[in-house]
């Protein structure tokens, strides 16, 4: 018994000096009005939020205090008091503190370092280190709220879930204000975007962060992770490249290959951010020309043109849209797209046809003219003529607005009568067909639309008089007028 009591005796002691060679070690932690910050982030997890003005005032003083509480790794200590408290009988239980939950600890550290900004850069790698490895969570099978600094309302607390996720998307945050200057958080990035389903390009965002600096700084590792396995991987090392680095040269030529990625998401990725670009044009048009004819086959949407008149989007429009942009900062995109439109590869012929048209460049109308009759493909023809309409020859798009005019569609029968009452002017044939789908129409908001069209195509209306004094008597108020108001313009113009 004697040797048992000398035992305890001598555990006590060795725990004693222990504590008391940890507290000589341990810097001193700061104090604010009279608290320690330990006491402060005891206020906070409580709902005080003069905990946030506490940690602030410390400063660089308060962040290896936070560190030591992003650690999710537990003290042997802390470990035999999780064991003791598991055994205790429950009302035991209720008369001691129970033990730390880490997750938490970590959770509350991660939003007050961001809440500090640059002046916790310290903290980056420790920050990194749990964005990528979590500690596990403590609130299996239940829902914990955990207080954190309010990102929106700045000097109050929100909570928020407590979890895994929760924490990687507080760690993303946090290194974005805190770090977003430095390499870590990138390579970081790249080590999360690796563990299936847990970050994609647009949750890796950090709205108002900007990562150029650290982009600089990982370009080669950004470059090298672009045609990595994952394609999680590559498309946030693309992503990154694209939207902070894109003034760097292997940057855009990483981009330029990223249009051809196997991955059709990864490829856009690539496509809409060469859009962007203010540099380096000769690496990124000609791989925008050949994505032109990158298509997804599940996609079936269209080319709208007008309101809601459709032409067959067999091409990249991405593609299309990144050139159209280019084309603004460089005399080298229209030249190029001339040039597509003879490609041996239709889809292309009929993106770089569609920006043509888009650009209304009159100079290319009378190739547009000469290519339409020739041209094998439907769908191609069908931007060609689009183009030429633009370039100020309607002709060989009427067919396409008289088509439309019996479209199931009310907006797009709308939309072509609109068109052809601009496009249409002295032209018998559009006289033509607005009287053979006049009377049919079932709606009578867009019968009144093609009465008061007719009258605004000139001489060629003089032949729909007497339809139109038919509709005089139609059931509808709107269509009555507006064949009266037609008949009175068409009389009165010029013979």
């Amino acid at each position: 018994m004697k040797r048992v009591a000398l035992t305890a005796v001598g555990l006590f002691f060795a725990v004693a000096v222990a504590v008391g060679v940890l507290a000589l070690v341990q810097p001193a932690e700061p104090v604010y009005r009279g608290l320690t910050a330990s006491a402060w982030f005891e206020q906070m997890r409580n709902g005080d939020s003069n905990s946030i003005a506490a940690f602030r005032s410390f400063g660089t003083n308060a962040v290896p205090f936070l560190i030591t509480r992003l650690d999710p790794s537990s003290s042997p200590a802390e470990r035999w008091y999780v064991l003791l408290w598991q055994k205790l009988n429950p009302a035991w239980r209720t008369k001691l503190p129970p033990p730390v939950a880490r997750d938490v600890d970590a959770l509350m550290a991660i939003g007050l370092l961001g809440e500090m900004g640059r002046s916790a850069e310290a903290a980056v790698s420790a920050v990194c280190t749990i964005w990528v490895t979590p500690p596990p969570t403590s609130a299996a099978g239940s829902v914990v709220f955990v207080n954190v600094p309010n990102r929106v309302v700045p000097g109050s607390l929100t909570s928020i879930a407590l979890g895994t996720e929760s924490i990687r998307y507080l760690a993303l945050h946090t290194l974005g204000a805190i770090g977003s200057h430095r390499p870590e958080p990138l390579l970081a990035m790249m080590q999360v975007a690796g563990i299936p389903g847990v970050l994609d390009w647009s949750s890796s965002q950090v709205d108002g962060v900007d990562w150029s600096q650290g982009v600089r700084a990982t370009l080669p590792e950004l470059v090298r992770q672009s045609t990595a396995k994952s394609a999680t991987v590559r498309s946030v090392a693309l992503g990154l490249l694209g939207g902070h680095g894109k003034s760097e040269r292997t940057a855009v030529m990483a981009l330029s290959r990223g249009c051809a990625d196997t991955d059709y998401y990864v490829a856009t990725r690539a496509i809409m951010d060469l859009g962007n670009i203010t540099a380096h044009f000769d690496l990124a048009l000609p791989a925008l020309i050949v994505a032109l004819a990158y298509t997804d086959p599940t996609d079936d949407s269209s080319a709208v043109i007008g309101d809601d008149i459709r032409l067959p989007s067999v091409f990249n429009w991405s593609a299309a849209e990144s050139l159209l942009l280019l084309c603004t900062r460089t005399p080298l995109i229209e030249p190029a797209i001339v040039a597509a439109l003879t490609n041996s590869l239709p889809p292309l012929r009929a993106g770089a046809a569609h920006m043509l048209g888009e650009l209304g460049t009159v100079s290319v109308a009378a190739r547009l003219t000469e290519l339409h009759p020739t041209e094998p493909d439907a769908a191609v023809r069908a931007h060609l003529a689009y183009a030429a309409l633009r370039a100020g020859d309607a002709s060989l798009f009427l067919p396409y607005i008289m088509a439309a005019l019996t479209a199931p569609r009310e907006a797009a029968r709308w939309s072509a009568t609109d068109l052809l009452g601009t496009v249409g002017v002295g032209m018998p044939k559009a006289v033509a067909a607005l009287l053979r789908v006049v009377e049919a129409e079932p709606s009578e908001r867009v019968r009144a639309r093609m009465v008061s069209t007719i009258a605004k195509l000139g001489e060629p209306a003089a032949v729909a008089l007497p339809l139109l004094e038919r509709l005089q008597s139609d059931p509808h108020y709107f269509v009555r007028s507006a064949a009266t108001n037609a008949i009175a313009r068409i009389r009165s113009l010029p013979r």
